[in-house]
């Protein structure tokens, strides 16, 4: 017996010691909840889109793994803030949520920009050059810039429709000259919805009328968020930095997060 016990408790030991090296060894899994908002996250989309394929692809550069957890947003942002949930994407800084919540450097910025036909020679600085020409809109959006030049007695006009597609579709016609809409949700929606021959006619001014920045939001309840929040800005310079940021970015306006895109 005392034979026995000799050589297997060499043996446990080793095993006991292999199973502390391999948990030392692995790398920390960050659980993310989101919600459904196409282009930039979706159950839908490859790599669940473009703000999660950024998250994971910078948290890869430091060792860390990324699991996201889908739920309507109002559940995702009370998962976040109870700890339950390490983080939450996306999410516009304001100083109410920085009472719970760590805040990232800006993973994605959303910017609203004029679409145009190439053929039409458009250009703009302010709201006064919008004066007079046939501006296409959404009904369940919000333009303070357009409102404000109402008021201000500027001669602008707009056109208001139900989805982002028929204004691409009134833009094809020349029934409108130009509208707002962000790059990236402007960019999926032609992939979606337009022929490549119908995306080569259409592109936008550069100048931004909006500009948000979207971060990753880190749960005060847990107290290896700081060095996770750390280790995910760390690794977000180090992508950009590598020139493969801007290639995600563009990836995501040339439809290659789409299911069954070949790109």
């Amino acid at each position: 017996m005392k034979r026995l016990i000799s050589r297997i408790f060499p043996i446990f030991i080793f095993c006991i010691f292999s199973i502390s090296l391999n948990s030392m060894a692995a790398s920390p899994i960050v659980t993310i909840a989101v919600g459904e908002w196409p282009p930039y996250v979706s159950s839908d989309l490859k790599y669940y889109g473009l703000a999660p394929r950024i998250v994971s692809e910078a948290f890869a550069l430091e060792n860390v793994s990324v699991k996201y957890v889908f739920y309507p947003w109002k559940r995702a942002y009370i998962l976040a803030k109870t700890g339950e949930c390490d983080a939450t994407l996306l999410w516009i800084k304001t100083p109410e949520r920085e009472k719970d919540f760590y805040f990232s450097d800006v993973v994605v910025k959303g910017t609203a920009v004029f679409f145009h036909l190439k053929s039409y020679p458009f250009k703009w600085k302010n709201v006064e050059d919008l004066q007079n020409i046939r501006i296409g809109g959404l009904l369940s959006a919000s333009y303070p810039w357009f409102e404000d030049s109402k008021q201000a007695g500027k001669n602008v006009y707009m056109d208001l429709v139900e989805r982002e597609e028929q204004n691409f579709k009134k833009l094809l016609a020349k029934r409108i000259q130009i509208f707002s809409l962000d790059i990236n949700t402007g960019y999926s929606v032609l992939h979606k919805h337009f022929t490549p021959e119908e995306i080569s006619l259409i592109t936008y001014h550069p100048q931004p009328i909006e500009t948000w920045g979207y971060r990753l939001m880190f749960s005060k309840k847990l107290n290896e968020n700081p060095h996770l929040l750390s280790a995910f800005n760390q690794g977000l310079k180090r992508l950009k930095s590598s020139g493969l940021y801007e290639r995600l970015l563009t990836e995501s306006q040339q439809g290659a997060y789409l299911k069954g895109s070949s790109k």
